[in-house]
């Protein structure tokens, strides 16, 4: 009985897990080319003007009036400028709101150096406002990762669609236990192939 038992668990685990692959909203999705006149192909044309706009006009201003404090060197504020490029990468949106704020209210650069015109902080924060606005409008890849359920999850859903109050899910494996103490925590609860094959 107790073989039994066990060989439908495992038959029932196979089957939930297909039913989360399937059902799950993360998979991956095949990228398309983007047709003219597309949303994809209007935001790759955007990305490529604020880039361009990057290299003629604001990689000047930036070299001229932060890189002799804010540095590989001299990371002044714990803050560094020269890296930064139009790509606008995910990690240094944050930076780049808060050079137009400090740039906005003229806080940056400090009193005792030589600051940039009226018009010049004006191009600079309305070229970081038009970058961060395409950069949020800009395709994103899914990695395409499922969350499986827990093993309570699995226990209550088996009885919930079969009806069945035996515990099938003593073959399962343990679940882990996040950083925080929760089981249920989306980041251990991730399908890797090698769970999958087991």
């Amino acid at each position: 009985m107790t073989t039994l038992v066990r060989r439908l668990a495992t038959h029932i685990t196979i089957l939930s897990t297909a039913i989360v692959f399937l059902c799950c909203p993360a998979r991956a999705q095949e990228p398309r080319d983007s047709e003219p006149g597309s949303p994809d192909s209007d935001a790759a044309v955007k990305a490529a003007e604020v880039q361009k706009t990057f290299q003629q006009r604001i990689r000047p201003l930036l070299t001229k009036y932060c890189q002799r404090c804010h540095n590989v060197d001299k990371t002044t504020s714990g803050v560094r400028v020269d890296h930064l490029d139009g790509g606008l990468e995910d990690r240094h949106l944050p930076l780049w709101k808060d050079i137009r704020k400090q740039v906005s209210e003229e806080t940056m650069p400090p009193e005792d150096e030589p600051q940039p015109t009226a018009e010049q902080r004006r191009l600079l924060t309305d070229w970081i406002r038009e970058a961060i606005s395409v950069a949020s409008t800009r395709k994103r890849e899914k990695n395409g990762s499922a969350r499986r359920l827990t093993v309570s999850q699995y226990r209550n859903t088996l009885e919930e669609l079969l009806g069945i109050e035996e515990t099938l899910t003593d073959v399962l494996p343990p679940d882990s236990v996040s950083r925080e103490g929760f089981v249920n925590n989306g980041q251990t609860l991730l399908l890797p192939p090698l769970l999958v094959e087991a």
